[in-house]
């Protein structure tokens, strides 16, 4: 079966997780991407855990495979004269160059594409930085948390009465470097298309900032236009939301009158239906506190599950906040095969997780699973550009790959 991206090349100069899962996305549907590391260390993401078995490697932490399947590693040292030269011959035929150095490291690289169009004008030049290749900020180190909280999201994430007096917090794992990886996966095929009319290139300027920004758009709009800055409690919802239950959290919104008179019925709490001061929502808003005090006495020793699929059937808005364990197990994503199974060297069957659409005439392929550092370096260098073995060996003495 034909796959959607075979034929484009792409390179990656990237670390941890925002370049390496843009370029995964592009691999996961037959671009052939190349993975550039630094010789000896490799890709920072291969000493994070979790690990199999809780035993460090290199190529066993559960990240650097989840964001490195479809690739071919090479290890090579781009700040050493003979590394750039290197790399502008594997970016020559390119169709996409993915890094995230600061744009004056990239200056100093040759990595942008006002060095590279030289060598090949068509080239996708896609640049991820914290705070873009423009601007005041643009040479800002930044880690991922810096950045998450630059995005506005850990002041304004979570509400519910629990929530309110909690200082900004973050959410779990790298979600906005994820965000961040996907913006740019989708600019680059934007790019792609563009050249298709254009016949030629240009850079791509990803700001990790602004990816997290465009999660909030409308709550971010608010200040220029009407001078009002959101919080949690002008987010929080009027009455209902979040509420511990015996074996996790719900959120309940039962907001509109058909839904709260079904609520009402469900929580043994039948006069809710007809006191008019609980008939209307400004009604029910007033009562808020007295109605989210008896919901979290009422909830407290309730299931979850158990609770979100008996209110399904009454037709009452309700969700249960599902662990890890529940999604793992969960018989939707097992029908439509959201988990794969990759053979891994040295550790066998890995199942991992794919992505959230389907292509029913060129679907994603999952066929290797993440490289080991520099596992391809002869049948980049030696196959696709032609370096004898005899310099190889000389490149290897040298430290340059």
């Amino acid at each position: 079966m034909p796959k959607a991206l075979e034929g484009m090349r792409v390179v990656e100069v990237a670390d941890l997780v925002a370049g390496p899962y843009c370029t995964r996305l592009l691999g996961d549907f037959g671009a052939d991407v190349t993975k550039i590391e630094p010789p000896g260390t490799g890709d920072s993401a291969r000493r994070r855990g979790p690990f199999y078995h809780d035993v460090p490697h290199p190529d066993r932490g559960a990240l650097f495979m989840y964001v490195n399947t479809n690739k071919r590693s090479v290890t090579l040292d781009i700040a050493s004269p003979k590394g750039r030269e290197i790399l502008r011959r594997l970016v020559a035929d390119a169709d996409i160059l993915v890094t995230d150095r600061s744009p004056r490291e990239a200056n100093a690289l040759g990595l942008t594409y006002k060095h590279l169009k030289q060598v090949n004008p068509r080239l996708i030049a896609v640049a991820i930085t914290p705070f873009g290749l423009t601007g005041p900020r643009k040479d800002y180190k930044a880690y991922p948390l810096n950045v998450y909280h630059a995005g506005g999201d850990g002041f304004l994430l979570q509400s519910g009465e629990a929530y309110l007096g909690r200082p900004p917090i973050k959410a779990a794992g790298m979600a906005g470097e994820y965000q961040a990886g996907w913006n740019a996966a989708t600019a680059a095929l934007f790019a792609v298309f563009a050249r298709h009319f254009s016949g030629v290139g240009q850079q791509v300027d990803v700001s990790k900032q602004e990816a997290l920004m465009g999660l909030n758009r409308m709550i971010l709009g608010r200040y220029p236009n009407e001078g009002v800055v959101e919080q949690r409690a002008s987010r929080h919802y009027d009455f209902l939301g979040i509420f511990p239950c015996r074996d996790g959290h719900m959120i309940i919104m039962a907001f509109d009158d058909h839904h709260w008179r079904t609520l009402a019925e469900l929580v043994g709490r039948p006069d809710w239906k007809t006191d008019p001061e609980y008939a209307s929502r400004d009604g029910r808003t007033r009562h808020r506190k007295d109605i989210n005090a008896y919901m979290t006495e009422w909830l407290k020793d309730k299931s979850g599950p158990e609770l979100y699929h008996a209110w399904q059937k009454a037709h009452c808005p309700v969700g249960w906040f599902a662990s890890p364990k529940d999604v793992a197990q969960s018989e939707q994503l097992k029908e439509r095969n959201f988990f794969t199974t990759l053979d891994h060297p040295g550790i066998g069957p890995v199942v991992m997780p794919t992505v959230p659409y389907q292509f029913s005439g060129t679907p994603a392929a999952y066929e290797r699973s993440a490289p080991g550092l520099g596992q391809d370096n002869d049948k980049v260098f030696c196959q696709r550009l032609g370096i004898p073995r005899e310099e190889m060996v000389q490149l290897r003495e040298a430290g340059i790959i």
